[in-house]
């Protein structure tokens, strides 16, 4: 089954032109088109979409607040953002929205979007089974560069010992304690490698421990700061509450 996706913008020619570059992606199945926020909340909400691409500036209301609409929803889409101004940028984040394009959306940009829409929808819909010897599929520990980049040396640590990996400044780090080490790999290649039985990513930037995590809470626009034994808060944003809230039979 493909994801399904609602196309919104008020520019019938940006409108068009993502809708041809969404045609090279076979997952990606278009089930709807708008051009302004009240038909693009009717549309979500007779075909209930997966994926959102929606333009911020656009008439009746504007796309910020759709989204902020379509967050108080109990299963809204993922939202991706499109707009020609970059200054929206923090405030879609903070809609939690999984990405945000520049128009004109470039062929290599949006392929990246559509892996991290992949994943997303993966983390959704997580494997109901975790085997006790899952573990054994996966190597239970990691190799971590020295703090000090001019020291060329690696040092093992026990995978149950790093509270998160996190993404920043296309760097990728582990915390442990109190300390983060880098890694030579990235959130996507570990998120593939790492045991799905302790990890999950809770955030485009974080990969979390959830032996770790000791506390929860609630945030804005129905996102939340989880806190680890170690007493870090890291973010748990909206796309990806719904698979923690199942690995933690939390109902």
């Amino acid at each position: 089954m493909g994801i399904s996706t609602v196309v919104a913008d008020d520019e019938q020619p940006a409108l068009a032109r993502l809708a041809r570059l969404l045609e090279h992606y076979q997952d990606i199945d278009i089930v709807g088109r708008a051009s302004n926020g009240k038909e693009t909340l009717r549309v979500v909400k007779e075909k209930a979409p997966k994926l959102l691409f929606l333009d911020i500036r656009m008439p009746e209301p504007d796309g910020l607040e759709v989204a902020a609409d379509l967050a108080e929803w109990e299963e809204g889409p993922i939202v991706v953002f499109l707009t020609a101004y970059e200054e929206h940028a923090l405030e879609a984040f903070e809609l939690a929205a999984l990405d945000y394009l520049v128009k004109p959306v470039r062929r290599e940009r949006l392929t990246k979007c559509v892996e991290r829409v992949r994943l997303a929808i993966r983390d959704r819909n997580p494997s109901t089974a975790y085997p006790e010897s899952a573990s054994e599929k996966f190597s239970t520990q990691i190799a971590l560069s020295h703090a000090n980049p001019r020291v060329d040396e690696r040092h093992l640590v026990s995978l149950e010992d790093i509270s998160y990996f996190t993404s920043r400044d296309e760097r990728t780090y582990a915390c442990v304690k109190d300390a983060e080490y880098p890694v030579n790999t990235t959130l996507q290649a570990l998120q593939e490698s790492l045991p799905n039985h302790l990890f999950l990513r809770t955030h485009r930037a974080y990969i979390v421990n959830l032996g770790e995590v000791s506390g929860i809470t609630p945030w804005a626009h129905r996102s939340f700061n989880l806190t680890l034994k170690n007493g870090h808060q890291v973010p748990l944003s909206r796309g990806y509450a719904q698979a923690f809230k199942q690995r933690v039979n939390w109902f």
